[in-house]
C-alpha cells in the first residue's frame, strides 16, 4: 500500500464542509505558488492526488463564487478573485486602502476548536505531506520558518511529539516515532491508513523482539560454548600435570564429566550429578582457577 496515497484519498473523501475552508487554507500556504496573469493573479497547485481537484474545487464554488478552477493532470490553477481568496483563507490581510500583506504563519482565527485544527492538518498533509513506511517518516515541508513553527506548535496540542529542521529552502516538520505516525493519520481522519500502519508496527515489533531473542540467545550460546572449550583445556592441563586424581572428589567429578562431554550445559551437569546450577559454576571456576596456577608456576619455573 502507497500509506501517503491513501491518506490523502481518504482526507478528501471525509472532509467536512464545516471546515472546508480551514483545510483549504492549509492547503493553499504549503503548496500554492501566486503568479501574475494578465493584469491579476493565479493560484498554482502542483499534486499527483486526483481526488484533490474535485475537493478544491467544491470548496471554492461554496465560499469563493468569483474565483474559477482548471485542473489539467498534476496541476490545479485557481483563477479570478484570488486575492479575496487568500484573505478568505487567513493568507493574506487587505487593509482598508488595498495594501496586501502576507500571513507568513498560521492565522489563529484559522484554528480555533479542535476540529478547525484537525482540518488544517488535513490541509497540510495534503499540501505538502509524505510518508516512507520503512523508516516511519512522515513530514511535512514547507517554505516559511514561521509556518512551520506554528505547524510543529499545532501537531503538540494532539499530544504528538514533532520536529523541525531545514532541508535546502525548506523547513521539514516531521515525526519519527511509529505511535506518532499512527495517531497523526487518525487525527487527520485517514482511518484505514491508520489500521493499517497499527498492524504493521505490531508485526514490525515482533520481528524486532524476535530478533532481539535470537540475538541474545546466539550470544549466550557463544559464551556458554567458549566457556565449556576454556574449562576442557583447563582440565586437560591440570591432567597432564599433575593428574586429575589430584582434585577433591567433588572437583574431580565435575572435571570427568565436562572432559567426557564438554557440550554439556550447566545445566545438563547439574541434573546428571544431582546438584545446583551454582555449585556446577563454582566447581568449574575452581578447576580453572588451579589450571590458571599451575600455568604461574610454570612461567615462573621458566623465567628462573
Amino acid at each position: 500500500m502507497n500509506y501517503s496515497s491513501e491518506a490523502k484519498k481518504q482526507i478528501c473523501e471525509c472532509a467536512a464542509d464545516k471546515y472546508d475552508v480551514t483545510l483549504l487554507s492549509a492547503l493553499v500556504h504549503t503548496c500554492a505558488v501566486v503568479r501574475k496573469f494578465h493584469g491579476g493573479f493565479e493560484l498554482h497547485m502542483m499534486s499527483n492526488n486526483e481526488f484533490l481537484a474535485p475537493l478544491v474545487s467544491r470548496i471554492i464554488e461554496r465560499e469563493i463564487p468569483g474565483c474559477h478552477i482548471a485542473a489539467d493532470g498534476k496541476e490545479i490553477v485557481v483563477g479570478g478573485e484570488t486575492m479575496a481568496l487568500m484573505n478568505r483563507l487567513g493568507i493574506v490581510n487587505i487593509s482598508a486602502g488595498g495594501e496586501i500583506s502576507f500571513v507568513r504563519g498560521i492565522k489563529p482565527s484559522m484554528i480555533k476548536g479542535d476540529a478547525a485544527k484537525k482540518a488544517y492538518l488535513k490541509g497540510a498533509f495534503l499540501g505538502a505531506g509524505s510518508f516512507t513506511a520503512s523508516s516511519w517518516h512522515l513530514e511535512i515541508g514547507v517554505t516559511s520558518k514561521e509556518l512551520a513553527d506554528d505547524l510543529v506548535s499545532l501537531i503538540e496540542n494532539f499530544d504528538l511529539s514533532p520536529h523541525c529542521f531545514k532541508r535546502k529552502d525548506k523547513h521539514i516538520v516531521y515525526l519519527k516515532r511509529a505511535e506518532d505516525v499512527i495517531d497523526f493519520f487518525g487525527t487527520v481522519g485517514a482511518s484505514k491508513v491508520m489500521l493499517e500502519l497499527t498492524g504493521k508496527f505490531a508485526e514490525d515489533r515482533t520481528r524486532r523482539d524476535s530478533a532481539g531473542r535470537l540475538n541474545f540467545e546466539l550470544s549466550n550460546m557463544d559464551r556458554t560454548i567458549n566457556a565449556a572449550v576454556s574449562q576442557a583445556e583447563a582440565i586437560r592441563l591440570i591432567d597432564k600435570k599433575v593428574g586429575l586424581q589430584s582434585l577433591n572428589d567433588k572437583l574431580y567429578e565435575v572435571a570427568k564429566l565436562r572432559l567426557s562431554e564438554d557440550a554439556l550445559s550447566y545445566d545438563d551437569i547439574a541434573e546428571r550429578l544431582s546438584i545446583s546450577k551454582g555449585s556446577v559454576k563454582y566447581r568449574l571456576r575452581k578447576i580453572v582457577e588451579e589450571a590458571e596456577r599451575l600455568r604461574s608456576l610454570d612461567k615462573k619455573d621458566g623465567d628462573k
